[in-house]
Parts: C-alpha cells; sequence; structure tokens
C-alpha cells in the first residue's frame, strides 16, 4: 500500500486545470492614504462565487503598481483574472530590521521573524475589507490603505 501511494504521489501532475473564461487584464496601485506607494506588498483577489477558481496574486513594484497573474492549474499562471466577484487582501510583511520580506517559497516567514504590517482589515479575508467585481472587460483597482487602522 505505501508503494501504491508513494506512485499516485510521485507520478500525479496535480488536478486538470478547470474551464473557465479567459483571464482579462487587471492592475491597479496600493498606497497609503497620504498617497505614498506601498512596495512589495502582495495583492490577492480571492473568488467568492467561482469556487473551483484560486484567484489572482500580483506584487507591488517601488511606485505601488501590480499587475494580476491567475493560477490555472498545474502550477502555471497567466496574466489577467477571471471576471467576477472577489474579495481582495493586501498583505506586506516585514523582516524585525524593517525590510519587506522577498518573495521565497522555500522560507517562511516565521523562520525569519517576518510580521504582517498591513491594517486587519485589508490583510484578512475574513474581515472583508475590501472586495471588487471584475467586469468583462478587465480594468483597474487602485486601493487606498489606512495604515491607522488596526493590525493584525
Amino acid at each position: 500500500m505505501c508503494a501504491a501511494l508513494m506512485f499516485v504521489i510521485g507520478c500525479s501532475k496535480g488536478n486538470a486545470p478547470p474551464k473557465l473564461a479567459d483571464p482579462v487584464p487587471m492592475e491597479g496601485t496600493v498606497k497609503t492614504t497620504d498617497g505614498k506607494p506601498i512596495v512589495g506588498a502582495t495583492v490577492i483577489f480571492h473568488p467568492k462565487t467561482q469556487t473551483q477558481f484560486h484567484g489572482a496574486v500580483g506584487f507591488t513594484d517601488d511606485t505601488g503598481k501590480y499587475v494580476l497573474e491567475s493560477d490555472v492549474g498545474d502550477g502555471k499562471t497567466k496574466k489577467g483574472i477571471v471576471p467576477g466577484q472577489y474579495s481582495v487582501t493586501v498583505n506586506r510583511l516585514v523582516k524585525p530590521d524593517g525590510t519587506t520580506l522577498k518573495r521565497d517559497p522555500n522560507v517562511p516567514p516565521m523562520n525569519v521573524g517576518a510580521k504582517e504590517e498591513m491594517p486587519m482589515k485589508y490583510a484578512s479575508v475574513n474581515e472583508m475589507g475590501l472586495t471588487f467585481d471584475v467586469p468583462a472587460a478587465g480594468g483597474t483597482f487602485d486601493i487606498t490603505i489606512d495604515m491607522s487602522a488596526p493590525q493584525i
């Protein structure tokens, strides 16, 4: 049985990608209420209605701009997002020295003492602070973060 389990785990390529509408372009900026860009943040669009779809993610650059990419299955991504309703979270993990944690799947944030910098209403999908309906043509979703809101 162990050998059979190892075979299934070792040879599986994962689930086939779900059949979804083609992704549409989606981008935006993340800034504070006083207009400063939030650099190094992760913006995640969590689907509210399309449960077979994993959502989309973008990372802010030095100007606070992000461009979304969707998980299309089998470890692949595609620029854009499937139109629909989404909850949106913004996360920015910082190390004890104040620097932004670089994305590295091999280094869990807790291993380097990283903490969430964004207020809870933006960082937690359970708080439902941000929602957005992505139209069929795609578009822009600019996010303004009130850094004085309660932290996690």
